[in-house]
């Protein structure tokens, strides 16, 4: 008897399937947003939208020391400096937050309640802005008058004293193209510049830069060539047991003190990275990539209204609400810090010993 199959039916294939969606209760969160320097920078409290804070100098010493008096000399009245006043206005940092309630009443995947997840994403974001905002903010030029949008100073506007290009003979930069040429950090440069803001006083403890100012400072540790003609002296470390080869560098041990440094996707830069939406300033003297040697307990985070959720009312059928932080960054002494600039972005070594822009 033959076999009727006619009539069969293959779930799956038409539709009205009764099999279920192979969906998993999971999101991976795609984007980046660590803040190292908000992290680990001081927090202090401001208590007007005009942050003010004083610094000191003491009398310049003479060449040699100080002046010699004869014993029983007349009085003289001393010259003494007063205190200089700096300010930098609190910016507001805001994410604004609405969610239907039909939303929130749904069972979406990988989420509870769509409303308290976006507030747990704005708090990265606004994290994320400020951080972005220290290295790569325009200067503030709002008053501060009653309804002005107000912006803060960043590290850009603080940093004067000790900023240099790599084209800088004062800091290295010596040889063939190095006046029109965007040059990367080698260990003399590197080590220039600590020497430049020791002078004024200052110890860096803490290098900010991205990806390609780290695998420049990484170059130390491989005996590449520095900024100069020659050759450093370091060499890679081979963990024979483990068969480990350590190329990079995490602490510089320097004649002046040890200085960290950190990888920060953030720091300016030229080009564009997941969650960028372009490339840095245009200003000529924000141009290509930053690396910043920072004395970190010269900088602190002073918080107007801290960061968190603002409830409103609701708006229409669907909850409203802002997540926000009104803050400023204080500089008590720029001086002792000092910024990288116009840094290549990519490196190769030439014949002569240098190193120079691909």
């Amino acid at each position: 008897m033959a076999t009727e199959w006619a009539n069969t039916i293959l779930y799956g294939q038409i539709s009205g399937s009764t099999n279920r969606e192979d969906l998993i209760d999971l999101i991976t969160l795609t984007s980046p947003y660590e803040t190292p320097f908000f992290s680990m920078v001081a927090k202090g409290t401001a208590s007007a939208t005009q942050h003010e804070w004083q610094t000191l100098a003491l009398v310049n010493t003479a060449t040699g020391g100080g002046e010699a008096y004869a014993e029983g000399a007349a009085f003289n009245s001393a010259e003494v400096t007063g205190p200089t006043r700096l300010w930098n206005l609190c910016e507001i940092f805001r994410k604004d937050i609405q969610v239907s309630n039909t939303q929130r009443a749904v069972r979406p995947a990988g989420i509870k309640d769509t409303y308290l997840h976006n507030i747990q994403n704005a708090i990265k974001e606004v994290g994320r802005d400020f951080e972005v905002t220290v290295f790569q903010g325009a200067a503030g030029s709002a008053t501060g008058t009653s309804g002005a949008l107000r912006t803060m100073k960043t590290l850009k506007n603080f940093i004067s004293t000790n900023a240099f290009n790599t084209t800088q003979t004062a800091i290295g930069a010596t040889g063939i193209g190095f006046s029109t040429t965007a040059w990367a950090v080698g260990e003399v440069m590197f080590n220039s510049i600590l020497e430049k803001v020791f002078l004024q006083g200052g110890r860096p403890d803490t290098v900010f830069c991205n990806g390609s100012g780290k695998r420049q400072i990484s170059r130390f540790a491989g005996g590449g060539a520095g900024i100069v003609q020659g050759t450093a002296v370091s060499r890679k470390n081979v963990d024979q047991a483990s068969k480990k080869l350590y190329a990079s560098v995490d602490v510089y041990e320097s004649d002046f003190g040890v200085v960290n440094i950190i990888l920060n996707r953030w720091v300016g830069q030229t080009d564009v990275g997941s969650n960028m939406a372009s490339a840095q300033s245009t200003n000529a003297d924000f141009l290509g990539n930053f690396i910043w040697f920072l004395q970190m307990d010269t900088w602190s985070v002073d918080v107007l209204r801290p960061l968190k959720h603002v409830p409103l009312p609701p708006g229409g059928d669907s909850v409203r609400g802002m997540v926000l932080m009104e803050a400023t960054l204080s500089a008590y002494a720029e001086q002792w810090n000092s910024v990288l600039r116009n840094v290549a972005g990519k490196v190769q070594q030439t014949s002569d010993g240098t190193v120079q822009a691909a």
